[in-house]
């Protein structure tokens, strides 16, 4: 998505020449907000505020903070899939592009955006979703869409002989729980950095499908 907002005033009521935002920018600033205080603290209003549009234009361009959230989690998705590409660049191991991919601080995923922090996020919206079909529906998406890429990553790190034989599903997943069940368990107990307890589990479990 690279759609963007505008902060113009009706006419009469402008003062100066009017900013345009993109979608990234408002992508970022959810993120924050939801770290920061919750689901409880979302609104389209204080979302406005903090990317400096107006509310009116957060509308137009996404109609609800359903729609929102959904155009959120689809930006999430997309972002996921650029770092796939790069890292299948950048390293000509799989097992270490799935490394890189799942033990990513999501600042560096996102392009620095800022204060992110992965674990708390996904957290906060797992909470949420139990509430809302429609978020959840959404996570889903997500979660499908990103085992679907590890899958993936899985059965070429067979193919390099990197990874023992074995259902690519089942083991996607396994590698993507650990990594997702530290950052849980992290949360309750923060003594640590959070990436070292992830990297750890990760390859408590990667230990079980090498050959």
């Amino acid at each position: 998505m690279s759609a963007a907002l505008s902060n113009e005033a009706p006419l009469g009521k402008r003062r100066g020449r009017h900013r345009t935002f993109e979608d990234v920018e408002v992508f970022q600033q959810v993120a924050l907000i939801l770290l920061e205080g919750g689901m409880s603290s979302f609104s389209l209003p204080r979302l406005a505020q903090r990317v400096g549009c107006s509310h009116q234009s957060l509308s137009e361009r996404f109609s609800s903070r359903a729609g929102l959230l959904h155009a959120y989690q689809q930006w999430t998705i997309s972002i996921f899939r650029e770092n796939v590409a790069e890292l299948q660049q950048q390293f000509p191991s799989p097992i270490e592009q799935i490394r890189q991919l799942l033990l990513m601080p999501l600042d560096e995923r996102i392009g620095g955006a800022g204060r992110f922090h992965s674990p708390g996020l996904w957290v906060v919206l797992f909470l949420e979703a139990q509430r809302d079909p429609a978020l959840a529906e959404d996570l889903a998406e997500s979660q499908t869409a990103i085992q679907a890429l590890l899958r993936d990553m899985v059965k070429e790190a067979q193919r390099q002989g990197e990874l023992r034989a074995g259902d690519p599903v089942l083991i996607a997943e396994a590698l993507l729980t650990s990594t997702t069940g530290a950052a849980v368990i992290w949360l309750l107990h923060p003594v640590e950095d959070v990436f070292e307890k992830m990297e750890r589990c990760f390859d408590g479990t990667l230990q079980r499908f090498t050959p």
